[in-house]
């Protein structure tokens, strides 16, 4: 437990200072780190990933695809996706020659980019309509964190997904989402958003079930390779998967809906 307040008094502050002070550059030094870690974590994921090739241009361009939403939400990380794609598969096939090992590790790159730059890099997209949206973001995730693990401790009864996750229960999900709701009334009272407190609930709500989502997602990773944590980055947390995980579908979601509601950047 101490590891784990340790961690997040220095985290925390961290992350806040370089999303509200360092703007769009901030927020995509964030996500470009997250996605270099992340990325290594993924494809670390399977036994035969072990090539020198995979474990260093992997990350190294999953922080590039990231940091790419700078230039663009859409056309440049989709840009450097395929570009990088295609330079692996052409250097592995060189290294390694072409079967069917060359093929399963530009797979497993390709979707490390998937899943991790291409979607925390909305990031900085969101960052692009103010800190206050980002902010919000961060806080329904965290407090519906919370809420779920307080009501799952003193409620919880019934497994959710014990094939996934067996310590999560149903009581604790729906603690989750109802606090998640609860926090997105109160929030655009706090924070400048470009959407009021009846809006903010429904979106707190699909922010609720889309990290929910994340959250049993990355657990199945983790229990399809057979490990609890995905690293040690964090200490007493893990690693940069299981920190992430529930802001993986979350930003792209929200990101979207900013754009369907015309928020103005």
């Amino acid at each position: 437990m101490g590891k784990r307040i340790l961690t997040a008094i220095f985290a925390l502050p961290a992350l806040l200072f370089a999303v509200i002070a360092g703007g769009e550059w901030g927020t995509a030094l964030v996500v470009a780190f997250a996605s270099l870690v992340g990325v290594y974590e993924f494809v670390q994921l399977s036994k035969d990933s072990n090539t020198r090739l995979e474990l260093i241009f992997a990350p190294l361009w999953g922080a590039l695809v990231a940091a790419s939403f700078l230039l663009s939400s859409e056309a440049a990380p989709l840009a450097a996706c395929a570009a990088g794609g295609a330079f692996f598969l052409v250097a592995r096939a060189s290294v390694a020659g072409l079967g069917q090992n060359t093929l399963q590790s530009s797979f497993r790159v390709f979707a490390g980019w998937l899943y991790v730059p291409l979607s925390l890099g909305f990031a900085v997209t969101v960052r692009g309509y103010g800190w206050e949206p980002v902010i919000f973001l961060l806080a329904i995730v965290m407090v519906s964190d919370s809420a779920a693990y307080f009501t799952g401790i003193t409620l919880g009864r019934h497994r959710l997904a014990p094939s996934i996750s067996p310590k999560k229960s149903i009581e604790g999900s729906v603690g989750g989402f109802v606090g998640a709701v609860a926090a997105g009334y109160f929030l655009p009272e706090i924070l400048k958003l470009p959407h009021g407190p009846l809006a903010s609930m429904g979106i707190a709500a699909l922010i609720n079930v889309a990290a929910q989502v994340g959250d049993l997602g990355e657990s199945a990773l983790k229990r399809g390779a057979g490990i609890k944590d995905s690293g040690t980055i964090f200490p007493g947390h893990g690693g940069m998967l299981d920190r992430v995980d529930s802001f993986i579908p979350t930003f792209p979601i929200y990101a979207f809906i900013l754009t369907l509601i015309g928020a103005k950047p």
